[in-house]
């Protein structure tokens, strides 16, 4: 077949908004379930964690699994919270696995089928993952290898590529994508589609916001004060997650501290004491995620409990009441 004929080479010519992932994605992965909640994940129609999406929104937040809620109960996801603070109606788009380009790009397919919302906010994850289409005869990903041997179709599949894997020297079909696929051109894309969203909710009157999860990503762009307009310090520079401490969402007064802390092999100590209320509330999932397996902390890392998701709200919530 002729390769401007196959539509699977037009996929992203469809506007319609891509679905959610799997609930069996979801719930394979709990490793214990928070107030004896045996369905912690509920999706609507489209497959997302959110109520059915409605026309003109007054906040939309997006994102990958972080923002879907792997690992915490609905309420504690940090758009929700900002949604409660705030008494807006809000609407939550994330995608488990997406990539900065993805998400972006559904963003547009929501706009089109929804409208604009009036409030955006987008936790973006590390800047090396790409939505990729490919013919695995000729390359496929690390799950599809692993799996199926003798795939000849094209695949859609998430790529996420890992900062320290190396590159493969000598390789052939099917090529495994995480081994060739330059991890320059998953960061370019990721910056670009970040420039392309600003520049469109400037002129579609949308007030954005964004941030990331990723350490990595935010420090640099702090350090170098890039200039993204609507970029959030979200100080994820204040938090660990160790198996030393049971994988346990945990933070600290200020960097030098964290990092003190890091390199120790000791128990975490001179915490940020905070937020006693909510938690009660949350109780175990308060600083743990329910997909962190205590057997497994060195391979099964899991999400970060509600506890961050609370602070990312509150300095979203901060930079909201400058607009």
């Amino acid at each position: 077949m002729n390769f401007f004929q196959n539509d699977y080479n037009w996929k992203e010519a469809d506007f319609k908004i891509q679905s959610g992932t799997d609930l069996i994605h979801h719930t394979k992965n709990i490793a214990w379930f928070p107030d004896g909640d045996t369905n912690p994940y509920i999706n609507n129609s489209k497959a997302y964690r959110s109520k059915e999406f409605e026309k003109d929104a007054e906040l939309l937040f997006a994102g990958c699994s972080i923002t879907y809620g792997e690992g915490i109960v609905e309420p504690a996801i940090w758009g929700n919270i900002i949604a409660s603070k705030l008494k807006m109606n809000a609407f939550n788009i994330g995608i488990s696995g997406s990539s900065v380009h993805l998400i972006v790009n559904n963003l547009f397919n929501y706009f089109k089928e929804f409208g604009n919302p009036k409030n955006l906010i987008c936790m973006f994850p590390d800047f090396l993952r790409m939505q990729m289409y490919s013919n695995s005869a000729h390359m496929r990903s690390d799950s599809d290898n692993n799996t199926v041997k003798h795939l000849k179709q094209s695949r859609s599949y998430h790529l996420l590529l890992n900062l320290n894997d190396e590159y493969a020297k000598i390789s052939k079909q099917p090529h495994l994508a995480s081994k060739i696929i330059p991890k320059e051109l998953a960061m370019s894309l990721s910056i670009q589609h970040i420039k392309f969203l600003e520049m469109y909710c400037l002129e579609a009157g949308i007030n954005l916001l964004w941030g990331t999860w990723s350490e990595e990503e935010e420090s640099y762009i702090l350090k170098n004060k890039l200039e993204f307009k609507n970029f959030v310090y979200l100080k994820n520079d204040l938090w660990h997650k160790m198996a030393k401490d049971n994988r346990k969402s945990l933070i600290h007064k200020n960097n030098n501290e964290r990092n003190i802390c890091v390199q120790s092999i000791d128990p975490c100590k001179n915490l940020e004491a905070c937020h006693e209320d909510e938690k009660k509330i949350y109780g175990k999932n308060f600083d743990l995620a329910f997909d962190t397996h205590p057997d497994r902390l060195n391979t099964k890392h899991g999400h970060v409990g509600a506890h961050q998701h609370i602070h990312w709200a509150e300095e979203f919530i901060s930079r909201m009441e400058t607009l």
